[in-house]
């Protein structure tokens, strides 16, 4: 049943990438495009927005697992649970996102609205300009939040919140194109599904 579910999920997220690259992504782009020529300082903000994602997720991954073993020494095995996987998630969605870059080397929309580059996925190119598919932002923040929901359900309409505002706020300042957004929210998930399948094998310390 589960691998249904994942198979049916796949086909349905392919198809909104498809259908979003060849329907949605120009259009979109353009008109927030237009919306920040309406201020030069927003639009120049806009595409200077320094990416520390990196360094977040190095921050971040100390972070958990520091806190793994604090709350594991103290007997809070949920907290610990958690956390551990937290600290699996964060490292296993930056190389996730990094390999998939790579392979799709996918535009990034401040180049291709700039006119210096094609429109579209340049197979293994990898790095400057192609570099945008899937967003990495979405990736991990859609990974941390997964582990959220599955720790800590009571708060699920805020990490969706959370989550729909960050996306926006990536298209809105032409950081990424529509499909880039919802691929990267997808593998987000499936990092955080295949890291807590990792941690449940038999074996695995599971507090």
């Amino acid at each position: 049943m589960k691998v249904r579910w994942n198979g049916l999920a796949l086909l349905v997220v392919t198809g909104l990438v498809v259908l979003s690259c060849r329907y949605v992504d120009i259009p979109v782009a353009l008109f927030f495009d237009g919306l920040l020529r309406w201020s030069v300082h927003w639009r120049h903000y806009a595409a200077h927005i320094p990416d520390a994602l990196t360094g977040a997720v190095f921050v971040g991954t100390a972070l958990s697992w520091w806190g793994y073993y604090v709350a594991r020494r103290h007997g809070r095995s949920h907290a610990a649970g958690f956390l551990q996987l937290v600290g699996i998630c964060l490292p296993a969605s930056l190389l996730a996102k990094a390999g998939l870059k790579f392979v799709f080397s996918r535009t990034n929309t401040h180049a291709w609205l700039a006119h210096r580059a094609s429109y579209g996925f340049h197979w293994f190119q990898g790095g400057g300009l192609y570099n945008a598919f899937p967003s990495g932002h979405m990736v991990v923040f859609s990974a941390v939040g997964t582990a959220l929901w599955m720790y800590y359900g009571r708060f699920r309409p805020l990490y969706l919140g959370a989550l729909g505002a960050l996306a926006l706020a990536l298209v809105a300042t032409d950081y990424h194109f529509v499909s880039d957004v919802l691929a990267g929210g997808y593998v987000g998930v499936i990092v955080a599904l295949a890291s807590r399948r990792f941690l449940a094998q038999p074996g695995r310390d599971r507090h």
